[in-house]
């Protein structure tokens, strides 16, 4: 038991967790929009890379900001331990997902250039615009930006990519981007709810500190209700349906007794392992639908 808790930390600290977690949740939207996932293998490898690299360069600026009051977080002793390994990885990610960039279709580059100027905003203060701050230290934006640039990248890069976005629906392309923006906001209020302490030491203004931690769980019970309403217009089938409130009640009750208690990489396991389990769920059950129906 030691050593898969010790295989899914390490999966976890190196970042290739959450970059296995969006390129299963590309895949599930992917498959809620009927769209082949044999024709966006590509962009299912620049995913990965692109998301191991913004995630490692993050964790290598992180790594800066940290001092003597930070050293009982499980990160900090695994970027001292693994500093070159950490450079090395961040390096081969960006070489590999530039190259892969390179052979997709335009407009999913120009999306692509989008979500990528979101990510590195997010990480990197803008002195030369006269700007200090990074776009995630300004007061209620880290939710929402790292909400709509996975939602970009999960939802809108394999419509342009597959070019059938004249065939969709735009009413469900809509219906799809908005239920997954509300997702993504649903499972990153917990680590805000975690880092409540560290972020009033911080003077850092989030939504969790604003509300106070029951405020905020109450509010993800809000956004739960509002994406279960939206699903069902979306018309997925009834034990989708059923399947996405299950997955997303677990995920309350762990919010509600836990996400303020355990550390950061068990909310990292849960939340960003419920983009996994979500492309799981989905895939295994359209399968049985498609059975069904032969």
């Amino acid at each position: 038991m030691h050593k898969v808790k010790s295989f899914f930390k390490f999966l976890i600290h190196s970042n290739i967790f959450i970059s296995i977690a969006a390129v299963c949740f590309t895949m599930a939207n992917a498959l809620l929009l009927y769209i082949e996932v044999d024709h966006i293998l590509l962009l299912l490898v620049h995913i990965f890379f692109s998301t191991w690299f913004i995630y490692q360069f993050s964790r290598l600026l992180y790594q800066q900001k940290m001092n003597e009051k930070n050293t009982e977080d499980d990160i900090y002793y695994y970027q001292i331990k693994h500093q070159k390994i950490t450079k090395i990885t961040t390096a081969l990610s960006l070489i590999i997902s530039g190259i892969t960039f390179l052979f997709l279709k335009f407009p999913t580059q120009v999306a692509i250039v989008f979500s990528g100027f979101l990510s590195v905003v997010y990480a990197l203060p803008l002195d030369k615009i006269g700007i200090k701050k990074r776009l995630r230290d300004i007061p209620f934006v880290k939710i929402f930006l790292i909400a709509i640039t996975w939602t970009i990248t999960a939802v809108l890069l394999p419509i342009l990519e597959t070019n059938t976005y004249p065939d969709l629906f735009v009413r469900r392309v809509v219906l799809l981007f908005s239920i997954q923006f509300i997702y993504l906001l649903f499972i990153t209020l917990p680590f805000d709810i975690n880092d409540i302490e560290r972020d009033v030491a911080n003077q850092t203004k989030t939504i969790a500190t604003t509300l106070g931690a029951r405020k905020s769980q109450m509010l993800c019970v809000a956004l739960f209700l509002i994406d279960s309403y939206l699903l069902y217009i979306f018309r997925v089938s009834t034990e989708i349906h059923i399947f996405f409130n299950l997955l997303l009640i677990s995920l309350i009750a762990i919010s509600v007794y836990s996400s303020h208690k355990i550390s950061k990489t068990w909310i990292m396991f849960f939340y960003d392992g419920s983009m996994i389990a979500y492309f799981i769920g989905i895939f295994v059950l359209m399968t049985l639908e498609t059975r069904a129906y032969l």
